[in-house]
C-alpha cells in the first residue's frame, strides 16, 4: 500500500549568480520550505550550482567570443547545444536520483530546464514545477529558431510532462495551462521574511560623501536596473522634482550591469549627483537596511506576469510605495489601500503620485501601516511555503 505522507523531498534549480533578483526568490524559498519540511519531518534537500557573483566580463562589452556565438545563434546552434546539454544533464539526474529516492521533485523551471522533468519520469517520481515568466514567445530578428525547439521548451509542454505546477500569477498560469488536461494548477505569489525586512531596522548608515540630509526626502529602488524596470522613468520624475525645488534624494540600490549604465548618465549632470546615491551591489542581509532609508519607495516598472520581490519587501517595512499598475501589483498591493499606482510609462501620473506622498507625509505613513499588515497577513514567504506544501500533498496523493 502506498505511504500518502511525503518524507523526502528534492528542490531543483539552476540559478546561478548571487546578484539575480531569482537567486533572492530561491535563496528565500530554500530557508522558509526547508524549516516547514523540517517541522513535518520531510527530508529536504535543494540541488543547485555553486553561488556566485557575476564575473567581470559579464558586465564588459561584447567580446569577439560573445560575437562569434552570437553568430553561429542565427543558424540554430544555440537550440541544439541547449538540448545536448539538457540531454547530458538529464543522465547525471537519473543517477542523482535513485541514489536520493525521493518521494517528489520540485523544480523552478528556467525555460529551458528541462533535464529534470525527463529525468523524474524516467523514474516515474511526481514532480511539481514552479514558473515565474511565460514561455519565451519572440526573439530576435536575426535569431533563427526551430518551431521544433520553441515548442518543446514551452510551459505547454513542461506542464504536459510534470504531475503539477504552480506560478506566481494568474498570467502565467493561464499561458501554461493546458485544455483538457487535468492537473493540479495554482498560482501562489512570492512572499518576504518579516524577521529580516523588519520596519524597527537602524537604517544603513550612509558615507558623509552621498549621505542624503536631514530636509531631503529619500526616494529609493531596489533592482539590477535592467532597461525593462523604467529606471529611466523614475529618473526623470526625480529630475524633475528637483527642477521644481523639491527637497528629494534618489537612493539607487543594486548592481548596473553594461546595458543599464546609460540609464544612469544623466544622474551625473552637476546639479543632480549631489542628490544621488548609487550603492553597487549590496549583499541580501544589508539590503533592508537600505530600504529603511527610504521614505517613499518605488516600482517604476515590471512586467504584466510579474510578482515583484522588491514589492513585498517595501511593504513589509512599511513604506509608501507608487507601482506601476499591473495585475499581479495591485493584487498584493491595493490602490490607495496600500500604496499608489499609476498606469505604465505615465510620467505625470507617477511623478504625480510621487508629489502626493510628499506634499502629504500623513498619508505616506498611512499608506505604508496598511502596507506592512497586508504582507503580514497573507504574503509571507511561511505562507508561500505552505501553499505549495498544500499543492505537493495533493500531488503526491494523486499520483
Amino acid at each position: 500500500m502506498k505511504n500518502n505522507k511525503i518524507t523526502k523531498c528534492l528542490y531543483f534549480h539552476y540559478q546561478k549568480y548571487r546578484s539575480d533578483g531569482s537567486n533572492t526568490h530561491t535563496h528565500a524559498f530554500k530557508e522558509h520550505f526547508g524549516q516547514l519540511c523540517n517541522e513535518q519531518g520531510i527530508d529536504f534537500s535543494v540541488i543547485a550550482p555553486t553561488q556566485v557573483l557575476p564575473k567581470e566580463q559579464d558586465i564588459k562589452a561584447e567580446s569577439k567570443l560573445d560575437k562569434l556565438k552570437t553568430h553561429l545563434a542565427k543558424w540554430y546552434l544555440k537550440d541544439f547545444k541547449t538540448l545536448l546539454a539538457n540531454i547530458a544533464r538529464m543522465y547525471r539526474e537519473i543517477e542523482l536520483l535513485k541514489a536520493e529516492q525521493p518521494d517528489i521533485v520540485l523544480t523552478r523551471y528556467g525555460g529551458n530546464t528541462i533535464s529534470i522533468i525527463w529525468a523524474c519520469r524516467w523514474l516515474n517520481i511526481p514532480v511539481v514545477l514552479e514558473f515565474n515568466s511565460p514561455s519565451i514567445e519572440s526573439l530576435t530578428s536575426d535569431y533563427r529558431q526551430f518551431s521544433y525547439f520553441k515548442q518543446l521548451f514551452s510551459n505547454q509542454n513542461v506542464f504536459r510532462l510534470a504531475s503539477g505546477a504552480f506560478a506566481v500569477s494568474d498570467e502565467i498560469v493561464a499561458e501554461a495551462k493546458l485544455e483538457g488536461i487535468d492537473k493540479p494548477f495554482e498560482t501562489i505569489a512570492n512572499g518576504v521574511d518579516l524577521q529580516a525586512f523588519n520596519k524597527e531596522l537602524v537604517p544603513i548608515n550612509m558615507p558623509k560623501s552621498n549621505k542624503p540630509s536631514q530636509e531631503e526626502i529619500v526616494i529609493g529602488f531596489v533592482g539590477s536596473f535592467a532597461p525593462w524596470h523604467g529606471v529611466d522613468l523614475l529618473i526623470t520624475c526625480f529630475i524633475n522634482l528637483l527642477t521644481l525645488g523639491y527637497k528629494v534624494h534618489l537612493l539607487l540600490v543594486g548592481h548596473a550591469k553594461q546595458d543599464s549604465r546609460q540609464l544612469l548618465a544623466r544622474l551625473n549632470a552637476a546639479d543632480v549627483k549631489p542628490h544621488v546615491t548609487i550603492t553597487g551591489y549590496v549583499e541580501r542581509e544589508d539590503i533592508p537596511r537600505y530600504i529603511q532609508q527610504m521614505d517613499i519607495t518605488t516600482l517604476p516598472n515590471t512586467e504584466d506576469y510579474c510578482s515583484p520581490l522588491k514589492l513585498f519587501e517595501y511593504m513589509a517595512m512599511a513604506k509608501p510605495t507608487v507601482a506601476v499598475c499591473t495585475a499581479p501589483v495591485i493584487s498584493v498591493m491595493r490602490s490607495d489601500m496600500e500604496g499608489l499606482v499609476f498606469e505604465r510609462g505615465d510620467v505625470q501620473q507617477f511623478q504625480a503620485q510621487l508629489m502626493k506622498l510628499i506634499d502629504k507625509p500623513e498619508l505616506a505613513v498611512l499608506l505604508g501601516k496598511q502596507a506592512h499588515l497586508r504582507v503580514a497577513e497573507h504574503f509571507t514567504w511561511r505562507h508561500n511555503a505552505q501553499n505549495v506544501m498544500s499543492l505537493l500533498e495533493q500531488v503526491h496523493q494523486q499520483y
